[in-house]
């Protein structure tokens, strides 16, 4: 297998600062594959990712770009005390995915969206914009609101960051893991977010193909969310995993591949 090139860093101007944004291309070399664009999980980064999108663009024989988010990665890091706007998700599909792209050049592509977790409400987000250049989504555990079975998996995240290794794990990954995780953490445990955040009147708006995947063992959602999305819209298609948890790309990655195949290759976006 093709080793994945070094990371490289562009730069976006937001309210008039600069911010460095890590990314890296993997999978096909051929500039007329499609673009498939990996938007990371609310802990997540470059890194974080390991051998998934290269194996993935490869599969499917696409161009893979993946970043990593202000406050993530080695991306521009993120205060510890900053506290996250609650449409924080909302900024990051609709602002930051198409800055990182018009950087790249690709402003004029319509790229596939595989997005994990926060990466997965991202990319929901992002298809439901009236000017959306997505061609098709794939989500995998995305959330739409906040439910108390959220809770628990939460309080056990924020315990094993504050007296386990979470920390010192997420550190391989975060230039600053205070700043990654505090505002994150603070963020999906404040009363004004669990009760008003809520993103089911936009994702009506979603035309593209739309593809949910979801374990059913989630420890950080209920099959609620995904069963919402469909209701919502009614064309998106799901895949439920039985005995697994929140990173069914890791837990099964080979069922994953031939799914997202099968479904690309439906909908013709693989020409």
């Amino acid at each position: 297998m093709r080793q994945p090139a070094t990371h490289q860093t562009l730069q976006i101007t937001e309210d008039g600062n600069l911010l460095d944004i890590e990314y890296q291309w993997v999978g096909s070399q051929d500039p007329q594959a499609p673009l498939l664009v990996f938007l990371h999980e609310g802990l997540g980064s470059i890194n974080h990712w390991s051998f998934w999108p290269e194996e993935l663009a490869s599969f499917l024989g696409c161009r893979g770009l993946l970043y990593s988010r202000p406050g993530y990665g080695q991306s521009t890091p993120r205060n510890p005390n900053e506290d996250l706007p609650i449409n924080y998700l909302h900024r990051e599909a609709q602002q930051r995915l198409p800055a990182v792209l018009a950087a790249l050049g690709l402003a004029h592509e319509r790229p596939i969206l595989f997005g994990h977790s926060d990466g997965g409400s991202i990319a929901l987000l992002n298809a439901a914009m009236d000017n959306s250049a997505a061609r098709a989504i794939i989500c995998v555990a995305p959330h739409i609101n906040v439910e108390p079975f959220m809770h628990h998996g939460l309080e056990h995240c924020i315990n094993w960051y504050d007296s386990g290794d979470l920390r010192q794990r997420l550190a391989r990954y975060h230039q600053d893991v205070d700043g990654t995780f505090k505002p994150w953490s603070r963020a999906w445990s404040s009363p004004d977010f669990q009760k008003n955040w809520n993103i089911e009147s936009d994702v009506t708006n979603i035309q593209c193909p739309t593809l949910l995947i979801q374990g059913d063992e989630d420890e950080y959602s209920s099959l609620h969310q995904v069963y919402g999305v469909q209701c919502l819209v009614p064309h998106a298609e799901a895949l439920v995993l039985a005995g697994i948890r929140h990173s069914p790309h890791f837990e099964q990655p080979e069922r994953l591949k031939k799914r997202c195949l099968r479904f690309l290759q439906d909908h013709n976006l693989l020409d």
